[in-house]
């Protein structure tokens, strides 16, 4: 039981003469009492070290002691000067001192781990930091035992930083025996007081040929701990090292904090590390010595302290020739001793490496265990052989970090990341003998990975950061409470299965094979699906873009959010899904917007106020700035009960004097309402506020300016003696503008649903100006709700206040809507009025029973090159002048024109908008009627210059320098109504009139030599031509075969719908009408011939084109329906379904009725047994479909067919028909929806199919089918 204290340097063990306790044969240190330690180390730069040795066994007796505890460099002290720390700063050692965020005042780690010498560095800054631990050294000639404990811990700062861990060194020539009763450890100290961050962890290592007791157990590290104290952050792992050497190859590196959080990810950084490059006569091998020198460009080797002992990798890249990819081949070479700018290594490397190459300090471990939160990081390589200690050679867990340049794992095939702070994240990682090893990876916890591939992935907690790239062969499934985040990427091959989980990757992206989102969060910047995206339970999914073949999203509250979403197929909203393009047009990103090859197709919701909708982002408080929902498929379909709503997100309001818009020229100012095509009520035409292509329109609403008013406050106001009455005054944001909406199809636009993009009501403010609403496609149908782009409300301020100044304040203008439908429009676009078809009216503001609005918007509709513009008010007060046309003025050309250009002599009129989409006459001299003049669309305006489409007319033919040139508005009608006050300078033609009969009460009559009618004002400071009425061409003919019916003209149309409805104008559904023969001629121009068809023109509506009829048993027996009689139509057996592609090739939807008859009656002009009429908006005769676009319009109830008139009741035959239903065979004809069953036999139960005219019982007789364009009237 003796104390004993050893003093002076010791300078080795084995070896010398060394200072400390020395026997020749066996030593045994043993007593409950008995404590050895060394003197405090007294400066920088000095060493000492407890040295036990003994020349055979050496045993450490449980109780006995050996403690450097505090024992190492003092406060503000360190192996070297450049080691020493700042205040609050941690000690370090194999583990890095804490420190505050950013953590650059941290002090670089040294020491070896196979051969830890040094003390530990004192807590920085100021001697009152705590001392750092010292060094122990034992070594036995043959069994070393250690059952007592052997502390080399840092000490506490006293109210400073703690000092780092120092080193323990045990070895022996036989037997390493570490018993249960052991404790060896080599913590940081921790920091004391607020701000004071704790020293790192120090270096152990046990070495012998044989590994006994704890140091060969499963967790050597429960007795030998080198942890990070604790203060602020947590500081960085010390190191444990074992190697049985007689076994061993390169030995075990554990670095273990004890489940210490930090957020110090590279807190145990390798010693040696940092890439670098050779000089170009850098590598000089000397075969006398045996040694090369390596010189660098970079230097830095002695910036702390010399790696001598540590290995280099001369060449990245080895081995010459690629012959593997592992690490574990390389020739690496040890460092025998160092300069600032160069290496001397043992051995040859000049056979590997030469000048300009790239070095890398190389490390090799049996195995590597990092845990309890560790995080080891370096620009280094380090090669693993077999995963972790104790664990299988293929497995490799992680309950800390990895975090280096080059880390092969040998042997591994299967990952763990399962720690809280797990983290896998390597530049470049190989393992078995390739390049791109593939691994099994399980997680939980909070786990992060840089470049990895993985075989297939499912997990149901726990994070996973993804910053390099992530692999996955097979599928990737996340349920529970997993989480997938990063900047990385994600790269599946097979399916990927999101189940109610986090996925937040904002920077960086997804691909897959096929995703399925069941509810929960999904965030990516860039999506890209090979095949299907789901989205359902409410699916939330904000991206950048998003690519796939086709996408569907359900849910009464899911939000999907993307900047351009590009689909192959068709994609779907329903449920209440809502989503939002977030692109700003005209970015470095463009196009924005949602793309589809087949139908985007919006349905149902979530609840009653809850629809399935799609928008844009709401503008941002920036002039100029464009946003559109822009939607462009080969049908886009909105349907009952969805909407596209962009209502409010135009340009927002602000409590200052202005509102925002496109430009400072057009923004509202103080109480203004703002505008678009309507202006302010309080404003001036002359002020030229309106803005966009009214055609095409394609600018949000301009925001209210700020609202303002004032009153008068009692008792408000201190004045430095008493409260006195004062005038206040309150401002409020003006209501937004409505956004814009653009949607193209190839085929068809088909709105069951409203279209919205209107301003917004203010509180105590003036409203916001309608937004823009543009449809483009050869058929256009809008059946419920209307486009709505009007106007927000102003307030007239009454809240009952005293002496209220400034009350008024404004609405906003509407805005604009146009349609443009190559072929033809349907439902309520069909009416000639246009009734309920847009609400484009200015905002209101209500004084008692007096209604002061602002200028109404336009509706502007081109069908089939028929040019319509309408100007409605809804009847509001009238006030002139409030919608001037955006381009409205003109000035003189100014020089000689090129073939497509012209100067302006003046901008003043078109300054505040460009008037590209208008169309411009460059001189007004010339002669004749309007409808004769040579005008111009115009491309481009730059400055002064207007580039015009010419269409090869050389524009000098035109026009000349001096010349006048005006604006040029080209109309088949114009339609102002409802108060509207419409002004333009320039020249309007209007070639048929105005859609309110000239002479209607309440209208004025104006233009000639023909007239329009307007209810409200129109000045035209310029020409007004409206062209005089020309009679219709009616239809001629008896209607029989031999006169069949036609246009008087001898024109005829594509089906008998068009006859009652004539698409080109001059023509009417006049003179010899009725049911009767017609001839059509479906394609129009061929190859088809016009045909003979009957024609339906009073039934349900009229414009019914008879395809099919036949009579029993003629269709089963003698022919098939592409061979009856096309030239026949009054014939009992008949079809021209031979051309069906002429009648339904050509988008839209179609409505159909097919009829059977009983009886004896042979005959389809009899009145038939059984009806039904259904609509479908896509063609019956070659599209598949799921069933889901058909709707019953008259009728019988109906079903799919079933059997109905293929291999039914016996029938062996083939009807030559395409599979057109997914749910039925190829026998199935046309008729996927026929009416109920009529009867009930045994061979007919349940009851479903109404039976063919050829059953047995022979009482369905004959059958009819007819089509005709869009819904029943």
């Amino acid at each position: 039981d003796t104390q004993i204290e050893l003093h002076g340097y010791a300078t080795g063990l084995p070896g010398g003469v060394p200072d400390g306790l020395s026997a020749g044969n066996a030593l045994t240190l043993a007593g409950a009492t008995f404590t050895l330690t060394h003197d405090a180390v007294p400066a920088t730069g000095t060493v000492y070290r407890a040295n036990v040795e003994a020349g055979g066994d050496l045993t450490l007796a449980d109780g006995a002691t050996i403690t450097v505890s505090g024992r190492g460099y003092r406060g503000n002290a360190a192996p070297a000067a450049s080691l020493v720390g700042a205040l609050s700063v941690g000690g370090s050692h194999l583990g890095l001192g804490g420190a505050a965020s950013p953590y650059t005042a941290r002090k670089p780690t040294y020491d070896a781990y196979w051969a830890p010498s040094l003390p530990g560095a004192g807590g920085g800054g100021t001697a009152n930091g705590g001392a750092g631990g010292g060094v122990v050294r034992l070594h036995a000639g043959h069994d070393l035992t250690l059952a007592g404990d052997v502390l080399a811990n840092g000490g506490a700062g006293s109210n400073a930083a703690g000092g780092a861990g120092g080193a323990i060194l045990a070895t022996a020539d036989h037997a390493l025996d570490l018993a249960v009763t052991a404790d060896l450890a080599a913590n940081g100290g921790n920091g004391a007081g607020t701000g004071n961050y704790a020293g790192g962890g120090g270096g152990i290592a046990l070495i012998a040929p044989t590994l006994a007791g704890e140091a060969a157990g499963d967790a050597p590290w429960d007795r030998a701990k080198a942890m990070g104290g604790l203060g602020g952050d947590y500081a960085g792992a010390g190191t444990l090292f074992l190697m049985s050497t007689a076994r061993d190859s390169w030995g075990h590196l554990v670095v273990d904090n004890g489940g210490q959080v930090t957020t110090q990810v590279d807190s145990t950084p390798v010693v040696f590390q940092g890439q670098g490059s050779w000089a170009a006569s850098g590598v000089a091998y000397s075969a006398g010595a045996g040694a090369t020198t390596l010189t660098s460009t970079t230097g830095g080797f002695t910036a702390t302290l010399a790696p001598v002992g540590f290995l280099v990798n001369p060449r990245v890249g080895q081995p010459v020739g690629a012959v593997t990819a592992t690490l574990g081949d390389d020739a690496v070479f040890p460092v025998a001793s160092a300069t600032a700018s160069a290496l001397v290594v043992t051995g040859d490397a000049s056979g590997v490496a030469a000048g300009g190459d790239t070095y890398i300090p190389h490390y090799r471990f049996d195995t590597l265990t990092v845990r309890g939160n560790a995080q080891l990081a370096g620009d280094a390589e380090i090669y693993v052989d077999a995963g972790n200690w104790h664990g299988a050679a293929t497995q490799f867990a992680a309950g800390g970090g990895v975090h280096v340049t080059a880390l092969d794992l040998n042997d591994v095939t299967a990952l763990s990341l399962t720690g809280p702070q797990s983290r896998l994240e390597v530049t470049r990682l190989v393992g078995q003998g390739t390049n791109a090893p593939r691994f099994d990876l399980a997680y939980g916890g909070s786990a992060s990975v840089g470049d990895l591939r993985v075989n297939a992935l499912a997990a149901a907690s726990g994070t996973l950061t993804v910053k390099g790239t992530l692999d996955v062969l097979g599928d990737l499934s996340l349920s529970g409470t997993a989480i997938l985040a990063g900047s990385g990427d994600v790269v599946v091959s097979g399916a990927v299965t999101f189940s109610g989980v986090t996925v937040d990757m904002p920077g960086g992206s997804l691909t897959a094979d096929s995703v399925a989102l069941v509810g929960g969060s999904t965030r990516t910047g860039d999506l890209v699906v090979t095949h299907a995206l789901v989205g359902t339970q409410s699916a939330d999914l904000r991206v950048d873009t998003c690519v796939a073949d086709s996408a569907s999203f359900d849910g009464p509250e899911g939000d999907v959010w993307f900047r351009l979403m590009d689909v192959d197929h068709d994609v779907a909203f329903s449920g209440g899904t809502r989503f939002e393009e977030t692109g700003v047009e005209g970015d470095a990103d463009a196009p924005d917007g949602l793309f589809a090859g087949g139908t985007v197709l919006l349905t149902g919701s979530g609840g009653p106020n809850d629809p399935t909708a799609g928008t844009h982002s709401q503008h941002g408080k920036v002039l100029g700035e464009q946003r559109v929902l822009r939607v462009e498929a080969d049908v886009v379909r909105v349907a009952d009960g969805a909407v596209l709503d962009v209502d409010g997100k135009g340009y927002p309001g602000d409590a200052g004097g202005t509102g925002y818009a496109p430009s400072n020229a057009l923004r509202a100012s103080q109480r203004q309402g703002g505008s678009h095509v309507g202006i302010n009520v309080n404003d001036s035409y002359t002020n030229r506020r309106s803005y966009d292509d009214i055609f095409r329109p394609t600018w949000a609403g301009a925001s209210g300016g700020g609202g303002y008013y004032t009153y008068s406050c009692v008792n408000c106001c201190w004045n430095g003696y008493y409260y006195s009455t004062c005038t206040r005054t309150v401002t409020n944001p003006g209501g937004a503008g409505g956004g814009a909406i653009h949607v193209v199809a190839a085929s068809l636009i088909d709105l069951d649903g409203p279209v919205e993009a209107r301003g917004l009501d203010a509180t105590y403010a003036p409203g916001g100006a309608g937004g823009a609403i543009t449809l483009e496609a050869p058929v256009v149908r809008l059946v419920n709700g209307a486009l709505q782009v009007s106007g927000g409300a102003g307030t007239y301020i009454n809240t009952g206040q005293s002496s209220l100044g400034s009350r008024e304040q404004y609405g906003g203008g509407g805005g604009a809507a146009a349609v443009i439908a190559s072929d033809r429009v349907e439902g309520v676009l069909l009416d000639p009025t246009l009734t309920g078809v847009a609400e484009v009216r200015g905002g209101a503001m209500s004084v008692s029973t007096s209604t002061y609005a602002s200028g109404a918007g336009t509706l502007f509709l081109d069908v089939a090159g028929v040019r319509t513009l309408l100007v409605d008010n809804a009847g509001q007060t009238l006030a002139s002048n409030l919608t001037p046309l955006p381009f409205s003025g003109g000035s003189t050309v100014n020089g000689a024109p090129t073939a497509t250009t012209f100067a302006s002599a003046s901008q003043s009129t078109y300054g505040n908008w460009s008037p590209v989409g208008y169309a411009v006459n460059p001189n007004t001299t010339q002669s004749g009627s309007l409808a004769g003049v040579t005008y111009f669309p115009i491309a481009a305006v730059n400055g002064s210059v207007f580039t015009l489409e010419t269409d090869g007319i050389d524009l000098a033919t035109v026009t000349s320098s001096g010349k006048a040139w005006r604006p040029f508005y080209d109309l088949d009608r114009l339609e102002v109504r409802g108060n509207a006050g419409v002004y333009v300078d320039g020249q309007v033609l209007v070639r048929e009139g105005s859609l309110t009969p000239v002479g209607t009460a309440g209208t004025t009559s104006q233009g000639s030599p023909g007239q329009i009618a307007v209810a409200g004002s129109l000045s035209v400071a310029g020409t007004l031509e409206v062209l005089a009425p020309v009679a219709p061409i009616g239809i001629t003919g008896a209607r029989t075969e031999a006169d069949p019916g036609r246009f008087a003209d001898e024109s005829v149309a594509k089906r008998c719908d068009e006859y009652l409805r004539p698409a080109v104008p001059g023509y009417a559904y006049t003179g010899s009408t009725g049911d009767g023969v017609y001839r059509v001629d479906p394609d129009g121009s061929g190859p088809i011939e016009a045909l003979l068809v009957y024609c339906d023109m009073t039934s349900d509506g009229g414009g019914w084109t008879k395809v099919e009829s036949a009579t029993w048993p003629h269709f089963f027996s003698l022919g098939d329906w592409q061979g009856l009689n096309a030239a026949t139509p009054l014939a009992e057996n008949y079809s021209i379904l031979a051309h069906r592609a002429a009648f339904v090739g050509d988008g839209g939807c179609y409505t159909y009725r097919f009829a059977v008859g009983d009886g004896e009656l042979e005959d389809w002009t009899a009145a038939p047994s059984h009806t039904t009429a259904w609509q479908q908006c896509h063609d019956p005769f070659t599209a598949a479909t799921d069933g889901s676009d058909y709707s019953l319009v008259a009728g019988e109830q109906s079903v799919t067919c079933g059997g109905f008139n293929g291999l039914h009741n016996g029938y062996q035959g083939v009807s030559m028909a395409t599979d057109v239903d997914s749910g039925d065979s190829i026998n199935c004809w046309f008729m996927q929806v026929v009416p109920t069953g009529q009867y009930v036999d045994g061979a007919h139960d349940p009851i479903r199919y109404l039976d063919g005219y050829g059953v047995a019982t022979f009482d369905r007789r004959w059958q009819s089918l007819w089509l005709r364009a869009g819904g029943l009237a």
